[in-house]
């Protein structure tokens, strides 16, 4: 519980100020001295300040992913969120290049080219054309 850990942090550093604030003379009959001290609550409140960082980004990512039990056994996943965005800006590009092409097709006169999404569509002959009309 990373918040838990960064109370943790919080009160050692606490105690770690104070014991700055005291003399050496007032550690006389201790079981630790004054440096001793200062030493044992800068490690310890690091340690619960780096365990309560990391803490935060496990919930973080967690809560990213979705409802995944563990964040050690995390589902990969497929593309990120830019990823996702740059493949859909392109395949958005696709689209508008093919609408431009095929109206410049129209309005040269030109067949279009085929469609990568669907059955090329062959206009009709016209009307008294060499195919033997009328």
């Amino acid at each position: 519980m990373p918040t838990v850990d960064l109370v943790i942090a919080l009160l050692q550093v606490v105690r770690t100020v104070y014991a700055i604030s005291l003399k050496d003379s007032d550690y006389n009959g201790m079981a630790l001295s004054r440096s001793a001290d200062i030493s044992l609550g800068l490690t310890i409140g690091t340690v619960f300040a780096t365990s309560a960082g990391y803490g935060y980004h496990i919930v973080s990512t967690c809560r990213e992913l979705g409802t995944n039990p563990s964040p050690y056994n995390r589902r990969t996943p497929t593309a990120t969120r830019i990823q996702r965005k740059a493949d859909e800006d392109a395949e958005e590009a696709a689209v508008q290049a093919r609408i431009r092409a095929r109206a410049a097709a129209a309005a040269t006169g030109a067949p279009a080219a085929p469609a990568e999404d669907g059955p090329t569509v062959t206009p009709a002959p016209a009307a008294g054309g060499a195919a033997g009309g009328p």
